[in-house]
């Protein structure tokens, strides 16, 4: 099993299943001015896990000085 810890994120492909796999996801685009940080939480369903951690630059910012 596959989860995300934030809305942001989503498992697009292997959010279940058993044995070896591909796990896929998407990010929405982060509308802060600031880094953003989560995690993806891989189970094998007897208590072992794999957390993958998501960093997403923030969006760029353009000062204009006329």
């Amino acid at each position: 099993d596959a989860a995300a810890d934030h809305d942001w994120i989503t498992v697009t492909d292997g959010s279940s299943g058993r044995d070896n796999g591909l796990v896929t996801y998407s990010v929405d685009a982060n509308p802060s001015p600031d880094l953003r940080t989560g995690t993806i939480t891989v189970s094998d369903g007897a208590g072992i896990a794999s957390i993958f951690t998501v960093h997403q630059g923030a969006v760029a910012t353009y000062l204009a000085i006329e």
